[in-house]
């Protein structure tokens, strides 16, 4: 009995002491990185000094002696700096502190101390400052990843050490310099992303080493040079992301030995040359992007074996002759796009029964030809750009069929006839430019079905007739223009009821009647309300004083009256502004952009009330009178008055015309060949209308 009193009494004496030794050592450094962070959600509430060792808290995975080996932190929502007290973890392999906003360096204790450190994960955050040196010393460290953040400092010599890296990212930060060649001594990497950065230099040869690499991303950098061909050793590589950058020379031969590769992107360089036939190689590429470069000669044809091919982009560049017809042959193509280069002929058959085809972009080349029926094949397409090129011929009816079409773009091609009604049964439609054709008719009625329109565009045709009322209930409608055709009638009042209407353009028409008031209700308008060119009437409504984003208000060339309302000094954004050409009357009201002038500029804004004889003239400013009243001492001496001049004028006139009757008068033989010469000018002008009734009389 005693002996067992005795045993008790030793365990409370050891739970004593145990308890009153509190957190342990790992506990406290994680306390302490608590008290130096924002915890909006209090994710770390379970983080209590109170307990023995961290094990349980949030985020925090011990080992089966309980010692710390993983922090996960990630998407936590938390903010602040990190505390250097991190360094004391010493037996974390894990660390996780992703997708949170974290500012500040990152520790260097955590690379001195933390020589377990196999994961690291610092991605999206806000962390600054370098690399520090001392991530040499992680020796086990297999991935890196701190992309999204704010870094800056060159990378260090020190990650040739890293010999058991896989994954180092740091895209999307602010990390310059070369490429430090001894990083290409990490035998294990698998992904390089160093994206985003504005590193220069070269491409150094020695990638060639790589020979695990399945991710290379050099992408908008400021790498120069060629690229080198040393990159076709990289025989596991899936994705290869060079666009963006000054990279000059031609695509290396080589490239087609990556025949594991899924994505090819070098656009957006200065690549020259042709496109090499060696990508027909790469059996699995789905993605190849050589667009915006200074690439020459035509589209292999030997681009038509890619079996897996979804998306080839070659857009801005110098290629020539036809598009190959077979580029669809395995019915797997989703984006073609191949817009300003010197393309011609027509849109091969292939391709327009390539039922897969989501975008479709061919703008600024020379094709020619009409559009096939078989368009409407596309049921899939959800972009077409054919924009600037010498298409003709009436538009499908077929083009109905593409259901799922968002953005149809025509423009700057010789389209006739009318605009079919089954546009209206685009009801995905977001943007329709037809504007420079020759298209004519009316606008259909069906377009009004076209709920989710935001840009609309009929510009520079021949379109006549009244516009559809329904015009108005287009409500996602952004852009309006009508300019330079031949719509006549009134403007509908409805239009007013397009709220989120930024552009209306309707100059060069043949509109008439009033401005209806209503459109002083289009609140968003900004960027144009042009009016001009057409046959309106009537006084300008006040309510168009109520459009305070507007920039640019253009009602010349009309017929309009009455006074310019008073209601024009709240337009306060006004930039341009034209009223010239009407019969407006009775003062100018103020318009808060002549305040914003330099007031002698009021001589050149008083050209945009010409032609509206009793309309005052905005009166010239007294600085300016006086200064054009008082010589110069920068004017010549020669400078002439014009008072002065116009007396002179007209005595030197009469002077010449009296001495003319003077001499008639006298020399009778120069007076008869003066009648003689007026009679026979007499005589021919009545014979050439007689003559030309006569002709008209027979046309008719």
């Amino acid at each position: 009995m005693l002996v067992e009193l005795l045993l008790v009494l030793i365990a409370t004496v050891l739970v004593m002491v145990s308890v009153s030794e509190g957190l342990n050592s790992e506990g406290k450094r994680l306390l302490e990185l608590k008290q130096g962070l924002g915890d909006e959600f209090n994710f770390l509430g379970n983080w209590k000094s109170t307990d023995e060792t961290p094990c349980g808290w949030t985020g925090v995975t011990c080992t089966s002696t309980g010692y710390v080996w993983s922090l996960d932190l990630n998407s936590k929502n938390l903010s602040g700096l990190l505390s250097p007290s991190m360094g004391g973890l010493i037996h974390l392999t894990y660390l996780d502190l992703s997708h949170n906003e974290f500012k500040g360096e990152i520790p260097k204790q955590i690379f001195v101390n933390c020589s377990l450190l196999t994961f690291l994960y610092l991605e999206d955050n806000q962390l600054g400052g370098p690399i520090p040196d001392k991530i040499g010393n992680l020796s086990l460290l297999e991935e890196f990843v701190a992309y999204d953040n704010t870094l800056t400092g060159v990378l260090p010599r020190t990650i040739s050490n890293l010999q058991k890296l896989r994954i180092f990212r740091v895209e999307n930060n602010a990390i310059f310099g070369n490429i430090p060649a001894g990083i290409f001594t990490c035998q294990s990497l698998q992904f390089l992303g160093l994206g985003n950065n504005p590193l220069g230099g070269e491409i150094p040869k020695e990638i060639g080493m790589l020979g695990n690499l399945t991710d290379l991303m050099l992408y908008k950098n400021g790498l120069a040079g060629q690229i080198p061909v040393e990159i076709g050793n990289l025989k596991f590589l899936k994705r290869l992301s060079l666009f963006t950058n000054d990279l000059d020379g031609s695509i290396p031969k080589e490239t087609g030995n990556l025949t594991l590769a899924k994505e090819i992107d070098f656009s957006q360089n200065y690549l020259t040359g042709e496109i090499p036939i060696e990508f027909s190689k790469i059996k699995g590429l789905s993605l190849l992007h050589l667009f915006q470069n200074q690439l020459t000669g035509v589209i292999p044809n030997e681009l038509s074996r890619l079996r897996n091919l979804l998306d080839l982009q070659l857009s801005q560049n110098y290629l020539t002759g036809p598009i190959p017809p077979n580029l669809c042959r395995y019915s797997k193509l989703i984006r073609l796009v191949l817009g300003n280069n010197k393309l011609c002929g027509s849109i091969p058959t292939g391709i327009i029964n390539c039922r897969s085809l989501q975008v479709l972009s061919v703008t600024g080349n020379s094709f020619s030809g009409s559009i096939s029926a078989e368009i409407g094949n596309l049921v899939n397409l959800t972009k077409i750009k054919l924009g600037n090129n010498n298409f003709s011929g009436p538009i499908p009816l077929e083009i109905g069929n593409c259901k799922q079409l968002q953005k149809l773009i025509i423009d700057g091609n010789h389209f006739t006839s009318k605009l079919p009604n089954e546009i209206g049964k685009l009801s995905q439609l977001m943007l329709l430019n037809v504007s420079s054709n020759l298209l004519t008719g009316q606008i259909p009625t069906e377009i009004v079905n076209c709920k989710m329109l935001q840009r609309l565009d009929f510009s520079h045709n021949a379109f006549a007739g009244s516009l559809p009322n329904e015009l108005g209930t287009i409500s996602q409608l952004e852009l309006l223009k009508l300019s330079e055709n031949r719509f006549s009638g009134s403007i509908p009042p409805s239009l007013g009821s397009l709220s989120r209407l930024i552009e209306l353009q309707m100059g060069g028409n043949r509109f008439s009647g009033k401005i209806p008031p209503e459109l002083g209700f289009l609140s968003s308008l900004q960027v144009a309300l042009n009016l001009s060119y057409n046959y309106l009437t009537g006084n300008v409504p006040a309510e168009l004083g109520k459009l305070s984003s507007l920039e640019v208000l253009l009602l010349n060339n009309n017929y309009l009256s009455g006074e310019i309302p008073s209601t024009f000094q709240d337009l306060l954004s006004l930039m341009e502004f034209n009223f010239s050409y009407n019969n407006f009357s009775g003062s100018l009201p103020a318009i808060p952009i002549l305040k914003k002038m330099n007031s002698c500029n009021l001589i050149d804004v008083n050209s945009a009330y010409l032609g509206n004889p009793f309309l005052e003239p905005l009166p010239l400013p007294e600085a300016c009178s006086s200064a054009s009243d008082r010589p110069s001492s920068l004017e010549p001496e020669t400078s002439v008055d014009m008072k002065t001049f116009k007396v002179s004028f007209l005595v030197t006139y009469s002077i010449i015309l009296l001495s003319f009757a003077a001499v008639l008068y006298i020399n009778p033989y120069w007076r008869q060949a003066w009648f003689y010469y007026i009679e026979l000018s007499i005589n021919s002008c009545y014979y050439f209308v007689v003559d030309n009734l006569s002709y008209l009389k027979t046309l008719y």
